[in-house]
């Protein structure tokens, strides 16, 4: 299925690109091997497997090295609570090649049911402005704590720590395991949110 779906976009893709370096990510929807499966995978689930691995193979295009949780994907159910690694970027020898340095992060899922995913390039405006903004955010912190009422920090404070359980919750070795805590964390921050709103208004 996902050799039919995928296959013959990405070879058009690879013929128009010839020897250029090129990437490709996003949500897949099937995943590339049972490991990525937080529970034990059904039949059907490891045809599409299987399909997705001949496809990947003959493009000639392999995992972006990357950091962060093993799966980007959660059903954030209590009862019958499920990872997977459906969001994944790929890439051909020739990237490597042209951007030795590049690195992929897998960043908390926040609001969303997805992972998403960080790819700077030095040199790249996008990754330049990001090194800015980075050296800026301790300024722009005690900037807040100044002029701003604790409603603010309260929000930080509750969003970090929801994104750090959501990362707990997708790793392989506690996967789901704190997925009272993650709800109960999101209604929290969504009450101080809307809080912040209307203190601002």
């Amino acid at each position: 299925m996902a050799e039919g779906i995928y296959g013959n976009q990405l070879n058009s893709l690879r013929c128009t690109m010839g020897n250029l370096p090129w990437l490709i990510g996003g949500d897949f929807n099937v995943i590339l091997n049972p490991e990525e499966n937080s529970v034990s995978v059904s039949s059907p689930t490891l045809a599409d497997i299987s399909d997705f691995w001949n496809c990947v193979e003959n493009l000639g295009i392999f995992y972006h090295p990357y950091i962060g949780p093993l799966f980007t994907w959660s059903n954030k159910q209590h009862d019958a609570y499920l990872a997977r690694k459906l969001d994944r970027v790929l890439i051909n020898p020739i990237w490597i090649d042209a951007f030795p340095d590049s690195v992929v992060e897998f960043q908390a899922s926040g609001d969303s049911d997805h992972c998403p995913a960080f790819q700077p390039i030095d040199g790249n405006p996008t990754h330049i402005l990001f090194q800015k903004l980075k050296r800026l955010k301790c300024s722009l912190k005690a900037f807040n704590r100044v002029n701003f009422n604790d409603i603010s920090n309260k929000v930080t404070q509750k969003r970090d720590e929801l994104l750090s359980i959501q990362l707990a919750n997708l790793n392989l070795g506690s996967v789901g395991i704190n997925i009272n805590s993650e709800l109960q964390a999101e209604r929290e921050l969504k009450y101080l949110e809307e809080a912040e709103l209307l203190f601002y208004k």
